[in-house]
């Protein structure tokens, strides 16, 4: 089982990271213009939101700019997610999820996004 997790948070790491430094090259010269907000579908205090702050630091100092962590937690990731997906799409609003994306699709019949259309990587 410890296998398991610290193979999902190497993986969850990883992706942000790269995500970090080849997302940047996307976007125009103006990005960023105002704080990005990093949402966490989990707690503050837990692996998750040190993995994600930990990021959220490399981030800063990588684009030289602020970045925010907003922790929403509940429903399995759910609350979090919605936000993100009814947030608008300029890059500022950035989910830092893992497998409840995935987990929560197969796991509940009506969800209030789809985590295929409403999310770009």
């Amino acid at each position: 089982m410890q296998h398991t997790t610290r193979r999902t948070l190497l993986v969850q790491i990883s992706f942000a990271v790269c995500a970090a430094m080849a997302g940047g090259l996307a976007w125009a010269q103006t990005y960023p213009s105002k704080p990005i907000k990093l949402i966490v579908p989990t707690s503050a205090g837990g692996g998750n939101d040190f993995i994600a702050r930990t990021v959220a630091k490399k981030l800063e100092e990588t684009l030289n700019w602020t970045v925010v962590v907003e922790n929403k937690p509940g429903a399995s990731g759910i609350i979090a997610t919605d936000f993100v997906a009814k947030s608008v799409p300029d890059g500022y609003t950035v989910l830092f999820n893992g497998p409840l994306l995935v987990q929560a699709a197969g796991l509940y019949s009506k969800l209030p996004y789809d985590p295929l259309k409403d999310f770009t990587p």
